[in-house]
């Protein structure tokens, strides 16, 4: 008879369609809402997953019916493998649905969910104390830190940092010039119709910026330096094979700088259309580095003023930077040697990593919604959706 049951809920779960789906859903539903007038809801959730693994339902199709993780289904289904066949199943039933001594109560915040969420969407809540406090006085409501913090990892909320948009940018053109120029830009490098540099300058200063966050039990510190050392880079990096040329000192970067980096970038795509992509910078948009530009047949594209975010080597330096923080730096020779080092990476040992940070996604801000005079915040997906 089982085994008549289980082929018939085998074939109805094979029919992939939204319907059925549909259907299966709201039968358990059904179910679950059944049981739990006799037991607690989670207990009936795993009632009804015993009895989709018993009909042999595929693990991964009852994690999704179910609601349970399927690392969870997954134990679960192990278990029950290993009953011998002297041992009832409803001994295994009971001690697996029990509720154990704090489990199965009733959520404090249970029916205010949604509200919780939307307030935290609508305004800027920056400890879990905040957010308590205004349960508390909004509903009259108490409720645990734990409790609060399982909750909301479990609508996505998590703890990210802020971000910043320079005062100055226009992100209506910024959109504009990635869909009008960037964008085919970089397509064209990626079929090898041309090459694509994007150029930029960083200043590395050794000394305690470069000390990063280690695990310990209590706080560490490094000796600072007497002085500070600066190593210049700039560099251009190549969209298409992420490699990197660079000219570099420890004084200053100016329009000399960018005319020899323009040299080697030619030197080393002869013959090839270049387009290179830079800021404003007044040492790269003065009349020698765009006459140089001209005679050396490079095509300079200058982003729109206040633009970090539309120049993709900032990943590049933000990642170069992230690599340097793993020790303490005093020599500066081996400072500036390892910073060589990782760049040259881009298209060795690194390169799977700089695959994934250069790539056509750009952050753009023109459809942020905002928060209060000061803050903007990306849509949801829910509210995209809407």
């Amino acid at each position: 008879m089982r085994m008549i049951v289980s082929s018939l809920f085998s074939r109805l779960w094979m029919q992939d369609d939204a319907a059925t789906e549909k259907f299966i859903m709201n039968v358990l539903k059904e179910v679950v809402h059944f049981l739990s007038a006799m037991m607690p809801e989670r207990s009936a959730k795993k009632v009804v997953l015993i009895v989709l693994l018993l009909l042999r339902i595929p693990a991964q199709t009852a994690a999704r019916y179910s609601g349970f993780k399927k690392s969870s289904v997954y134990d679960l289904r192990r278990k029950m493998m290993k009953l011998s066949p002297e041992e009832p199943l409803s001994g295994f039933v009971a001690r697996e649905c029990t509720v154990k001594k704090g489990r199965g109560r009733k959520s404090p915040i249970k029916g205010i969910e949604d509200e919780i969420i939307a307030h935290i969407d609508s305004t800027n809540c920056f400890t879990l104390t905040e957010i308590k406090q205004w349960i508390s006085d909004e509903y009259g409501v108490k409720v645990s830190t734990r409790h609060l913090s399982g909750f909301l990892k479990s609508r996505g909320v998590r703890k990210l940092k802020g971000g910043s948009i320079p005062a100055k940018a226009d992100p209506k053109e910024q959109k504009d010039f990635y869909n009008d120029t960037l964008l085919p830009l970089m397509r064209k490098a990626g079929n090898g119709r041309n090459v694509l540099f994007f150029v930029d300058a960083a200043h590395f200063v050794m000394g305690c910026d470069f000390i990063g966050c280690v695990y310990c039990r209590v706080r560490r510190f490094a000796r600072s330096l007497s002085g500070r050392a600066r190593y210049n880079v700039l560099g251009a990096l190549d969209y298409a094979s992420k490699a990197v040329i660079t000219v570099t000192n420890d004084t200053y970067i100016k329009a000399e700088s960018v005319c020899e980096l323009l040299k080697k970038i030619r030197v080393a795509n002869k013959g090839k259309i270049i387009h290179i992509v830079l800021d404003n910078a007044r040492y790269q948009k003065c009349e020698c580095v765009r006459e140089l530009a001209r005679d050396l047949r490079i095509n300079l594209v200058y982003l729109p003023s206040y633009s970090p975010n539309l120049n993709l080597i900032e990943r590049l330096w933000r990642f170069a930077k992230s690599e340097l923080r793993r020790t303490s730096w005093n020599d500066f020779k081996a400072f500036s040697k390892q910073i060589d080092s990782i760049i040259e990476s881009t298209t060795k040992e690194n390169k799977s990593k700089i695959d994934r940070l250069i790539g056509e996604k750009v952050q753009l801000y023109d459809d942020y919604v905002k928060i209060d005079d000061s803050t903007l915040s990306k849509p949801t997906a829910e509210d995209a959706a809407a």
